[in-house]
């Protein structure tokens, strides 16, 4: 996965809730980079690692960041998508 990924890290420990500032600043990160990027998903550590990572974990809310970025749900992975339903 390390050949085509973008690795990002958010200060927090797996499963804490995550700071209003920290989606923010990953949203317009994540925004920045798809100008440079051929970015087709955003997905968690989790997601990459299943059984082996956690991060970022049940406190990251995915419809902040889908919000934020104003991306489709189709851009972030399947995993993610039961989190992104209202």
């Amino acid at each position: 996965c390390n050949d085509y990924s973008i690795g990002i890290e958010l200060e927090g420990l797996e499963g804490d809730t995550f700071e209003p500032a920290q989606y923010q600043a990953l949203a317009a990160l994540c925004t920045q980079l798809a100008q440079r990027y051929p970015i087709a998903q955003v997905v968690g550590h989790e997601h990459v690692a299943p059984g082996r990572k956690q991060d970022p974990g049940p406190g990251f809310h995915w419809p902040t960041l889908q919000q934020l970025t104003g991306w489709p749900p189709e851009r972030f992975a399947q995993a993610t998508m039961q989190h992104l339903s209202p």
